[in-house]
């Protein structure tokens, strides 16, 4: 049988302001716009190959997401992005205000990471895999 799934398409992010967070992922992170809708408060992010959702809500804030992410709830946990090179990635996003809680270093699964979060406490790695 054929895969079903050819890929990821999208990820739907809920997020509380929508402008903070394509502040945060179209001017710092410097992800692409691929539309925005004021109407439904929406906008599309593009990511490489797949998009962000984002979507503004009005819903209860979610359960906050720690770096050791085997003790946090079920559901999507964080994104990861690649980058040609973390530490750079690291010190322009560190210029540019982003806090981060994880400098980068060279995790034993086969890349280097760095870890921050967006304006809604979303856990974001920045990686490039090394094997």
């Amino acid at each position: 049988m054929d895969t079903i799934a050819r890929g990821l398409d999208n990820v739907g992010v809920a997020v509380r302001n929508l402008d903070r967070s394509l502040a945060f992922y179209c001017d710092q992170l410097q992800l692409d716009l691929a539309y925005r809708d004021d109407a439904s408060r929406s906008a599309g992010v593009n990511t490489g190959s797949s998009s962000l959702y984002l979507f503004e809500t009005t819903g209860p804030e979610g359960p906050r997401r720690g770096a050791e992410y085997t003790g946090n709830p079920s559901g999507v946990d964080h994104l990861s992005f690649a980058v040609d090179d973390v530490d750079a990635a690291y010190h322009e996003l560190r210029r540019r205000g982003v806090n981060f809680f994880m400098e980068p270093r060279d995790a034993d699964w086969g890349a280097r990471v760095c870890g921050c979060t967006d304006p809604d406490g979303i856990p974001i790695y920045l990686l490039k895999r090394v094997t």
